[in-house]
């Protein structure tokens, strides 16, 4: 994610041993009292519970995911790397997911609570400066689920309108891509799936909308792609968010015969990022 001014990118970094520690619980550090051994127990019991699954090493989990920042240089390139502490970050899975409006504002994945408890969805995140961070005041979305762990969502510039990638009971194949409106300060409608110009049987997900509002990027492994995710771009046609033109691929070197996803515009410097494999 890049922020409006081109000034700084989010990326997460999953896996890494030098992952934030901090795990409150009942509004305790337990990072500060545990042993190492009865920390790193503690932590893989609770990323078993959010995968289904036993987690041997925290540290090597997917689940072990902390937001990095990347600061811009006058030559062009993203060359300090800035790790911030909490309330950004914690022990828990954090990523930024948009950023709109200003930007000051960022959404992040789950929604993080005072006691430390953790829940599915998203957060809203005030940066005063590069290592200053407001505390995650959780969004409130109707009907919010997903049968699937791969959740991503894209903010309008204004941020009143969200589209996320979800798997709901209406969903034509995995993740579609669905559209949300904002209601008031923190609470927003109920999804709504934007329909078979955009979604298909196979999995549709990373969305990004552009400035104008017009553009939708996204990343998808339909019939037409070369290999795994491409990235797809469709234009709205009406302020119901459901009527697309027919979405088009970009070409070659973007995409290629890897998984290819994650496209973010910096318009104020005309580059596109995405991640690639």
């Amino acid at each position: 994610v890049v922020t409006l001014d081109g000034q700084y990118l989010f990326f997460t970094r999953t896996g890494s041993p030098d992952f934030d520690r901090t795990l409150i619980i009942d509004g305790r550090d337990i990072s500060q009292d545990l042993s190492q051994s009865a920390y790193n127990r503690k932590l893989s019991y609770i990323y078993g519970q959010i995968a289904g699954l036993p987690v041997r090493d925290p540290a090597l989990s997917p689940y072990n995911q902390d937001i990095h920042i990347g600061r811009h240089h006058l030559e062009g390139a993203f060359d300090t790397i800035l790790h911030p502490g909490p309330p950004l970050n914690n022990a828990f899975p954090n990523s930024v997911l948009s950023a709109a409006a200003d930007t000051s504002r960022l959404m992040v994945i789950n929604q993080f609570y005072e006691s430390g408890s953790m829940k599915a969805g998203f957060s809203e995140v005030i940066m005063q400066d590069e290592r200053t961070f407001s505390k995650p005041r959780p969004i409130h979305i109707y009907d919010f689920y997903s049968n699937s762990g791969d959740v991503n969502l894209a903010m309008n510039l204004y941020g009143t309108v969200m589209v996320l990638s979800l798997e709901h009971a209406n969903t034509y194949g995995r993740n579609d891509l669905y559209v949300s409106f904002k209601i008031n300060d923190d609470l927003w409608t109920k999804p709504a799936n934007i329909g078979p110009g955009i979604n298909t049987a196979y999995q549709e997900s990373t969305p990004y909308i552009t400035r104008d509002g017009r553009h939708l990027y996204f990343a998808s492994d339909r019939p037409g792609s070369t290999g795994g995710m491409d990235i797809w771009v469709a234009k709205r046609l009406d302020y119901t968010w459901k009527r697309w033109s027919e979405p088009e691929r970009l070409i070659e070197p973007i995409n290629s015969m890897y998984d290819d996803a994650q496209a973010y515009l910096d318009e104020t410097n005309n580059y596109i990022y995405f991640s690639s494999k």
